[in-house]
């Protein structure tokens, strides 16, 4: 932590810390990585500090069967897949 002056206010500045493996569970994947979830913000934060990003689904599915609106981390993000079927998958 570090207190900076920005155009007259002081601030606190937490510098951040680089994230070099994120292992999230999904819902579905498909075969260009896209995965339906909740926790894409620490995928980006991984993938931008230089990190793996691996994710765990339930099923692969079809390409291009995924609702766009349902993909929260898309696969230019994934390293890597690995399906974990029920109950594994919890």
């Amino acid at each position: 932590m570090e207190l900076v002056t920005l155009q007259g206010q002081e601030y606190l500045f937490y510098p951040s810390r680089p994230v070099d493996v994120a292992l999230l569970r999904g819902t579905s994947g498909d075969s260009d990585g896209n995965i339906t979830m909740e926790k894409e913000a620490l995928a980006i934060a991984t993938h931008n500090s230089g990190g793996l990003v691996i994710v765990q689904v339930e099923r692969i599915a079809e390409r291009g069967s995924l609702q766009a609106k349902a993909v929260k981390i898309p696969g230019v993000l994934v390293d890597c897949v690995v399906v974990a079927e029920a109950p594994e998958h919890q």
